[in-house]
């Protein structure tokens, strides 16, 4: 009982820090075990021995629904090519992955002033996400990343970004054309870029 009610505690101290951090609220958490810590309805199905050794339950604060919705929450987008350079990362027992890409085009924002920066994303290869979560960068895609800054609080940004409404600033680029990286999402599942700037032009 004492164990159940210090896990409850964790979680809850998590829920707090991980939303101002990444945009969205951490509803659970379970590492090598069957069951998940959540009151999502939406159900995750447990890790398979040997494949991964934890999952995380997520959900989002806030949802989106169209381009205009991203693009007024991003303090930066881009179109950048994921690179093989990743580090880990543990918060209070959470692990995230940072990952290097290279930017090739700024959309929108003065925030990437350098061509190599750093995405830092929930779980890592062993940990699973649900859905709303946006999944690990691949090595070699480009992508279109509505991004904000990580931080862990006020006055305490850092040198790192993360997607917008986890998965739902995450597009994958091919030619001119971004497709959402999740099917069924309510964002867009997919626009060229210059829609996008278009819609960029009307917000300024």
């Amino acid at each position: 009982m004492e164990s159940m009610r210090s896990t409850q505690a964790r979680v809850a101290y998590l829920r707090k820090r991980t939303c101002r951090s990444l945009g969205i609220l951490l509803l659970g958490v379970a590492f090598g075990t069957a069951g998940v810590l959540s009151s999502c309805s939406d159900a995750v199905s447990a890790p398979k021995t040997g494949q991964m050794t934890g999952f995380i339950q997520a959900s989002r604060v806030k949802g989106y629904d169209s381009i205009r919705s991203l693009a007024a929450d991003a303090k930066s987008i881009v179109v950048a090519v994921a690179t093989n350079q990743t580090s880990p990362a543990v918060v209070d027992g959470v692990p995230y992955t940072i990952t290097f890409v290279q930017v090739r085009t700024t959309l929108k924002g003065q925030l990437v002033t350098s061509s190599r920066i750093k995405i830092r994303q929930l779980g890592n290869t062993k940990t699973r996400t649900s859905d709303e979560i946006d999944p690990l960068l691949t090595p070699g895609t480009t992508y279109l990343l509505f991004l904000d800054v990580f931080t862990f609080g006020p006055g305490q940004d850092t040198d790192q970004f993360v997607v917008v409404g986890g998965s739902a600033g995450l597009y994958i680029v091919t030619g001119q054309t971004g497709t959402h990286v999740r099917g069924p999402d309510p964002v867009p599942h997919s626009f060229t870029l210059g829609e996008l700037q278009t819609e960029l032009n009307t917000e300024s």
